[in-house]
């Protein structure tokens, strides 16, 4: 399997983002109200919103998320700028233990019939992740797991 992508998927942020901005990627305004007004949310709770972020600051502790003080940076003069930003989980750790032929172990370590992991789930990174990694565990365990399904014998009826 070859992934292939081409020069559109290539892109190299610019220094200061200014790029970005004329894009439109990031919304820039000289006001909060303006800020408001681009991100299309009401401008009295993202005035009260920021204000708390401030104060929060200004305590030196962040009480909804316990955020550490050194990254609560203040949100004072103008520009100010937005994104849009989306959650995402781009790999978990952990999953069933599994064999190298991707049979999941039960805790004795022992095989449990007919039952194979394959893709992310079986997560062969530790503490760092490695780009694109999941798609080899996706490619090369899908195959092995498919393989060796494929070859069980079908079910006593």
């Amino acid at each position: 399997m070859v992934i292939v992508n081409d020069e559109r998927y290539h892109y190299t942020w610019s220094e200061d983002n200014l790029a970005e901005v004329k894009k439109g990627w990031i919304l820039a305004g000289e006001t909060i109200e303006e800020i408001a007004a681009k991100i299309k949310v009401n401008y009295e709770v993202l005035k009260l919103t920021v204000g708390r972020w401030n104060n929060l600051r200004t305590k030196g502790r962040d009480e909804d998320f316990g955020r550490p003080p050194k990254t609560m940076m203040p949100i004072l003069r103008p520009p100010f700028y937005a994104m849009e930003a989306w959650p995402i989980v781009s790999n978990t750790q952990g999953g069933p233990a599994h064999d190298p032929e991707q049979r999941v172990l039960d805790p004795m370590d022992r095989p449990i019939p007919r039952l194979y992991a394959a893709g992310e789930i079986t997560s062969i990174f530790g503490h760092l992740y490695l780009e694109a990694g999941n798609i080899t565990e996706c490619f090369v365990g899908g195959k092995i797991a498919g393989k060796n399904a494929a070859a069980e014998k079908a079910w006593n009826q």
